[in-house]
């Protein structure tokens, strides 16, 4: 939908379910990454299931996919500010 030919941004509605990418530094080891991804996950009661993972081409990066549920607005805003000090990562998804 739009207004005066701009697109309205679309709103989440939570609880939202869907699968985060973590690209991260594959300098770490994949066993520490996972373990901090968990941790932050635990720690903002997000629930999380399925991890996988893939190197890129070069092998200087792994992608993470991992199923998450998020309850509210609120917890996605700090999962997406803690994924920021999460060692290693270049972006999310």
């Amino acid at each position: 939908m739009s207004v005066n030919g701009i697109p309205k941004k679309e709103q989440i509605e939570f609880p939202v379910s869907y699968v985060l990418k973590a690209i991260i530094d594959n300098s770490l080891p994949k066993e520490e990454s996972i373990k901090n991804l968990k941790s932050l996950f635990l720690k903002l009661g997000v629930a999380y299931q399925s991890f996988s993972s893939k190197l890129s081409s070069n092998g200087k990066y792994i992608s993470f996919s991992v199923k998450i549920r998020v309850e509210d607005k609120s917890t996605f805003e700090s999962l997406y500010v803690g994924l920021k000090s999460v060692p290693g990562i270049k972006y999310a998804l």
